[in-house]
């Protein structure tokens, strides 16, 4: 086996999409809630939480079938045996951790802050104008700089062995 099935790439590419969305819907949330913070409201709405949590919803969902689908369609040999090799294996196996811990804390921020009666209730009012203070919050910012973290590491790498090792690493996760 020299690539990666269709389906542990597709659901790679995708988790990378949902990813950038969930990022940037966050984000959007953040500012608007802030936005309103002077007037003593949230400026956030509903739908926007509603959005960023399902496609971090969507993640978890997505890194679960393609942990399982490496194990039930094989992944092809590692290319080394180096300390490299175990520094990728390491970056691969906490990219996976911080895919379930980050929606895990963002599941928490809501469960723990008036977002859920918010979103049951129809009720923007309830929208939460500040998270200090809120040890949810505060790991879900960490976790979110941890992943950029990780992700560079992991982009770095692969152009490594793309342009300087050309050893054709890239194209065992693309599409044949």
């Amino acid at each position: 086996m020299t690539h990666y099935s269709k389906r542990v790439v597709i659901a790679h590419w995708f988790t990378l999409l949902l990813l950038v969305a969930a990022y940037f819907l966050g984000e959007e949330a953040a500012e608007a809630r802030e936005t309103g913070e002077a007037l003593g409201v949230s400026g956030a709405s509903i739908a926007q939480y509603v959005a960023h949590s399902l496609a971090g919803g969507a993640v978890v969902i997505l890194t679960i079938l393609r942990l399982f689908f490496r194990k039930t369609d094989g992944v092809p040999a590692p290319i080394g045996k180096g300390f490299m090799d175990k520094v990728a294996t390491g970056v691969h196996h906490a990219l996976y951790l911080v895919l379930f811990l980050l929606p895990f804390s963002g599941m928490m921020i809501v469960l723990n802050s008036p977002i859920a009666k918010a979103i049951l209730g129809g009720d923007p009012t309830l929208l939460p104008i500040k998270f200090h203070g809120s040890p949810a919050h505060e790991l879900h910012e960490i976790l979110v700089n941890v992943l950029f973290v990780l992700v560079g590491i992991h982009i770095v790498g692969a152009l490594k062995h793309q342009l300087l090792m050309k050893d054709g690493l890239i194209s065992r996760m693309w599409f044949k």
